[in-house]
Formats: structure tokens, C-alpha cells, sequence
């Protein structure tokens, strides 16, 4: 699904990645962060699985 916010369209994925990389972490360091594998960060990023609420939660406190 694709979401319009002010800098066009973008997945939630795509939003995952981007406040990843505004924090400068790398995937296995989000991963570590929020007690995930780097490959399930890589799902979410790529769209291929959606993370839970908890887990949206852990995303924003680890990003900032």
C-alpha cells in the first residue's frame, strides 16, 4: 500500500528505511536495537511483511 505525504508517494517500507537511515543505522544495527534479524528488517523494508504495532513502536524509539 502507498501512502502521499508531502515528499510524494511512499510505502511502509520505504518510510521504515528512510527513518533508519536518518538515524544512520545500518539494518543489523536497527535489528539489534529492536531485538529482530536483519533479514526481517530487510521484509519490511522491501515490503515483503508488515511489522507489528509493537514492533512500529520499537522503530520509532530506536529512530528517533
Amino acid at each position: 500500500m502507498q501512502y502521499l505525504c508531502p515528499m510524494g508517494r511512499f510505502t511502509l517500507g520505504d518510510m521504515i528505511r528512510k527513518a533508519r537511515r536518518d538515524a544512520q543505522l545500518e539494518q543489523g544495527e536497527l535489528a539489534a536495537l529492536i531485538g529482530v534479524s536483519r533479514v526481517t528488517i530487510s521484509n519490511w523494508e522491501r515490503d515483503q511483511h508488515e511489522p507489528s504495532v509493537s514492533h512500529y513502536l520499537a522503530i520509532a524509539i530506536a529512530t528517533g
